[in-house]
Parts: structure tokens; C-alpha cells; sequence
């Protein structure tokens, strides 16, 4: 019932996806097209093949050179991913998985027993967070090499990338946002002048 009212309002709103919807025993496939009110079965502009049980990541800053950057991991698997990458340092020795929701923590990105970066690591459980997944973000420093190497050891770890706008697409699909939400944090995270507002 969930998710036929999800299908009932993607139809009806010019904001348009193609999703993949996947459980034990059916397989749900919805294509959309972004630029027109009108459903386009043929030609979508954007596509996206979207899994409820998979954990993506993704650089959440701009590509750049600047003071810091953050990585954001979303999904079920993303406590154990920091738990895999994430070594806590200082007085707090606890595991991410551990870690009370929406709290800081100081430590190093490790792969391979190398120090990829060092990093405050923030933890967010469902469904206090923007996707209603669990979350963790990484804020390392930033410029694009250190932000890839450690987006880099988060997919080693068992997440993949995100596609672009996922994970707003998450928060929709997990009810955390309606689709005139979702359409007007695109429009803020694009607009040019205070008149978006």
C-alpha cells in the first residue's frame, strides 16, 4: 500500500524518476522524465536504478580546494562501513556502530592499515536524519584528492556511489519529504539569488 501511494504521486507531479523498487518477490520498475510534465516512457533525460538494502556514499561539498570536505555514507550497512574505516582516537575508543545518534567523533579514515586522512566523524541514526536512514558523515579536509580517498575507502568497505540527487530521492521514498519538497530543495541548491527562498 506504501509504495502504490509513492507510484500514485510520482505519476501525478512533473518531478520525474525511474525507479527500481526490489523485495524477495516483486520487482517494480517507474520511469520518468525530469524536464516534462508529461510521462515519457521512451526517452528519459535522467535515469536512476535505485535498491532500498543497498548503502550509497557520496562527496556532499563541492569539488574543490577548501578547508574541509564531507562525505556522506546513507543506508543500512553505513555504521558497519565506519565501523571498517573509522579508528576513534583520544579518549573516546567506541565503535561508530556504539556511538549514541548525533554525535561527533575524532579519530582517522584508515584502509590497509594506512592513515588515509584525519577526520570528525558524525553519527546519525534512523530516522532522525534527512534520508530516515542510518547515516554517517565524514568531514575530512578538504580539495578533491583527500575527499576521494576517503569516499574511496568508505566504497571499499561495501557502499557505492550515489547517484546524482539519491540521496534526496531517499528522503522521498522513505516518506521524509513530499515530492514539492523534494523539487524545492533542488531549486535552493541551485538558485542564484535570494529570491528562491
Amino acid at each position: 500500500i506504501h509504495k502504490q501511494k509513492l507510484l500514485r504521486q510520482m505519476i501525478s507531479h512533473p518531478y520525474c524518476f525511474e525507479f527500481f523498487f526490489s523485495s524477495r518477490r516483486r520487482h517494480t520498475r517507474l520511469r520518468r522524465d525530469w524536464s516534462s510534465d508529461v510521462c515519457s516512457s521512451d526517452l528519459p533525460t535522467h535515469s536512476f536504478l535505485i535498491q532500498f538494502d543497498q548503502t550509497i556514499a557520496a562527496i556532499a561539498t563541492p569539488l574543490g580546494e577548501g578547508g574541509l570536505a564531507v562525505i556522506r555514507v546513507s543506508g543500512p550497512e553505513a555504521l558497519s562501513i565506519a565501523d571498517s574505516c573509522f579508528k576513534p582516537t583520544g579518549r573516546n575508543k567506541g565503535i561508530p556502530s556504539q556511538a549514541t545518534s548525533h554525535t561527533i567523533h575524532y579519530g582517522n579514515i584508515v584502509r590497509d592499515g594506512r592513515i588515509i586522512d584525519e577526520v570528525m566523524l558524525s553519527i546519525m541514526r534512523a530516522p532522525r536524519t534527512f534520508t530516515r536512514e542510518d547515516v554517517v558523515e565524514i568531514s575530512c579536509h578538504g580539495g578533491i584528492l583527500p575527499a576521494k580517498a576517503v569516499l574511496d575507502t568508505c566504497l571499499a568497505n561495501g557502499a557505492r556511489t550515489a547517484l546524482p540527487g539519491e540521496f534526496t530521492n531517499s528522503a522521498f521514498l522513505n516518506v521524509r519529504m513530499s515530492p514539492t519538497q523534494a523539487k524545492a530543495v533542488n531549486a535552493w541548491i541551485h538558485s542564484k539569488t535570494d529570491q528562491a527562498r
